[in-house]
């Protein structure tokens, strides 16, 4: 049951993120989503679920801090942003571009890829699991570490692009070498 809810969640989301876009005429929002997406994965499966342990909880709040570090991010750096070129070229290039982005690239990406990477979260709230063990600290240590590689990597790539002078430049030091 848990999935079929957050599948339903997801078209919501996903097509009241379209119906935005259209009005701002910018899909960009759709970048801003994917975290949301993935938050709205963990509320269901914890709501919905039939088994909540340790596994579940601790999977829960890595979820959520990402979804959530993502989500601002994506805000953050489109705020004066024009519409990215993925949307804007096929925007100019094809007529009905408001229908079509609805499926290929809302629905695809936040209710298709949303359950994808839910698989997990879903798998721990239908299943009961073992107690944490040695290998959830070591999930966990390597989540902490690209959570902070992720992060970091972010901070120079807006720095760089702040940056006029690199303006057409590909940022090729620090994380990103």
């Amino acid at each position: 049951m848990v999935v079929p809810l957050a599948a339903a969640s997801l078209f919501v989301l996903a097509t009241g993120g379209w119906a935005l876009s259209v009005a701002r005429r910018n899909a960009n929002i759709v970048d801003q989503l994917w975290g949301v997406s993935q938050i709205v994965v963990v509320v269901v499966a914890l709501a919905a679920g039939e088994v909540r342990t340790a596994r579940s909880w601790l999977c829960a709040a890595l979820i959520l801090l990402w979804g959530t570090r993502l989500s601002f991010h994506m805000a953050w750096r489109d705020r004066h942003r024009d519409e990215d070129f993925r949307h804007r070229e096929p925007r100019e290039a094809k007529r009905n571009f408001m229908w079509r982005s609805l499926p290929e690239i809302f629905w695809f990406q936040l209710i298709g890829g949303g359950l994808v990477v839910g698989l997990p979260m879903f798998a721990v709230v239908s299943d009961p699991q073992p107690q944490l063990g040695w290998l959830d600290a070591i999930g966990t240590v390597l989540w902490v570490t690209g959570f902070v590689i992720e992060s970091v990597a972010d901070v120079q790539l807006a720095r760089f692009r702040g940056d006029s002078d690199n303006r057409g430049r590909v940022l090729d030091s620090g994380l990103w070498r």
